[in-house]
């Protein structure tokens, strides 16, 4: 098992693997630079492999302003890196982000204040 902590945005061709990890990382960017993370995740992995994303949903909801108001302060404090500022999105716009990157087969957690899904390979296997 190797696991590769990079800017997968300036890695010029992902090593083929199994699953890539995303955690905390999509509110990270603007949608735009989500579409290109999700994109190059989609290529690397092998057929079967699996997709996992952490992250928070955008939500009216006293939890998420927490996360959010956390999210701020460790930027601020230089616990998390960001060149883009925070970009909180909907459950409904990081499914169709997952959709438009190829993935068909998508399974939220079924919370809105925190997306966890697995992924496999489109048309490839079961996760």
């Amino acid at each position: 098992m190797v696991f590769e902590q990079r800017d997968i945005l300036e890695w010029p061709e992902c090593p083929a693997c199994d699953c890539v990890l995303l955690c905390d990382v999509l509110h990270c960017f603007p949608r735009e630079l989500k579409a290109q993370v999700l994109n190059k995740a989609c290529q690397a992995l092998r057929p079967g492999g699996c997709l996992v994303v952490r992250d928070a949903c955008a939500a009216k909801t006293a939890q998420h302003s927490i996360v959010a108001w956390a999210e701020r302060w460790a930027v601020r404090l230089d616990q998390n890196r960001t060149l883009h500022r925070l970009h909180f999105e909907t459950e409904a716009t990081h499914l169709a982000l997952l959709r438009e990157a190829g993935f068909s087969r998508v399974r939220p957690a079924g919370r809105t204040d925190l997306l966890v899904k697995v992924q496999c390979r489109p048309g490839k296997g079961n996760c």
